[in-house]
């Protein structure tokens, strides 16, 4: 649980500092136009495109997560009926056996 309150902590941190990197280019843009500028612009987009990039590849590790947690779950009740049903059947065996 404290795994997946950390992960939309952490995504929106991130959506965040990539809406702080397009706010400021628009206004770089704005303020100071010029050929310096397009290279620190190309460079702010390169960072938000990263940022973007490792934004989605987390939400796919906390996908991953969540479908190997269902995974694990369903085994685990899987092999709790089991042992139930063994269970009953050792009672049975032994109440035969007793007779």
């Amino acid at each position: 649980m404290a795994s997946s309150a950390r992960t939309p902590r952490r995504s929106a941190k991130l959506a965040l500092l990539l809406s702080v990197l397009v706010a400021s280019t628009s206004l770089t843009v704005i303020l100071r136009p010029g050929a310096a500028v397009a290279d620190q612009v190309a460079s702010l987009k390169a960072q938000a495109t990263t940022l973007s990039q490792q934004l989605i590849e987390e939400q796919l590790q906390g996908d991953a997560y969540q479908q190997q947690y269902s995974v694990i779950t369903a085994k685990i009740a899987a092999g709790t009926a089991t042992i139930a049903q063994l269970d009953r059947q050792i009672v049975t065996d032994q109440q035969v056996i007793t007779r």
